[in-house]
């Protein structure tokens, strides 16, 4: 190949890959869990916009919070308008920014479709929420904490845009789902993947999870490309038919860490020998 030819492969190459669906990486998903109950670990939030109520401090927090590797986004949906006080929550010692505020942080985020806030559920049943429960009358973030918040999309589906990534690191990202008021919507569930396909072990995460009014939690890993975005899909449905509620798209809490050059986590190195186990067998077949 002359140097001229080599020279338009790549300028094609790279148009491709920084083109459409390729603004994403697929993702390598754990095991959805439940939201814990009480934790050692504690949770705290620190006003950031004024208005009346107290600062907080959760001595139970809970231990759902992952802390592999380095913090690179944290964001919680405190501080609807008109309805409660934007404030940073610190869970497990890591951090998560109002959406209404601006972040120090180096990953940036962007959402379609899920953009609409809620600021309270209502009080938790007998399970309890671990990250603290809701208040939606205006005072400020007492008790107000972080899963009693959430966006959410007037339809079905919704996306979730990471960008800043570094080419070539390894990421974590986190997200929570939760809502516990009951009725229709305790059969409300929500599919996560990468827009770019491709993902082991896509998930689906229950609002209430199973014998909780809690919701779930779940982790993935990817390896950001040339873009440096990933984009996340989200598309919510209700397992009850007969309800009548097709449910929506929510997000309640997100984290993303950098965890190039750490050693993963055990559910993650299990997917990943799985995934790598069946990618030589099929080699091993064709030859």
């Amino acid at each position: 190949m002359s140097i001229r030819s080599a020279s338009v492969f790549s300028s094609i190459a790279l148009g491709v890959l920084l083109s459409g669906s390729v603004y994403a990486s697929s993702v390598t998903w754990s095991n959805v869990q439940n939201i814990s109950g009480p934790g050692n670990t504690t949770a705290s939030t620190t006003k950031t916009q004024g208005g009346p109520g107290g600062d907080v401090t959760i001595t139970n927090g809970t231990n759902d919070v992952s802390t592999l590797g380095t913090q690179v986004f944290g964001i919680n949906f405190s501080g609807a308008p008109g309805s409660t006080f934007p404030y940073t929550a610190t869970i497990n010692g890591q951090t998560f920014y109002s959406f209404r505020d601006t972040s120090p942080l180096p990953v940036t985020y962007n959402s379609t479709g899920i953009i609409k806030p809620y600021p309270g559920f209502g009080a938790p049943g007998p399970a309890g929420q671990s990250y603290g429960n809701s208040d939606s009358g205006g005072v400020g973030p007492n008790p107000d904490y972080t899963l009693a918040n959430a966006v959410f999309s007037d339809t079905t589906t919704g996306s979730i845009t990471l960008g800043n990534l570094t080419f070539g690191h390894n990421y974590l990202v986190q997200l929570w789902v939760s809502d516990p008021r009951g009725g229709t919507l305790a059969t409300r569930v929500e599919t996560v993947s990468s827009s770019t396909g491709g993902d082991t072990n896509v998930p689906t995460l229950a609002y209430e999870g199973p014998g909780s009014i809690d919701g779930q939690w779940v982790t993935g890993t990817f390896i950001a490309n040339l873009s440096g975005i990933q984009i996340l899909d989200l598309t919510a449905s209700n397992t009850n038919l007969s309800s009548g509620d097709s449910g929506s798209a929510q997000l309640n809490l997100l984290q993303v860490r950098d965890i190039t050059g750490v050693v993963p986590e055990p559910t993650f190195f299990s997917l990943a020998s799985f995934a790598a186990l069946s990618l030589l067998a099929r080699r091993t077949r064709r030859a």
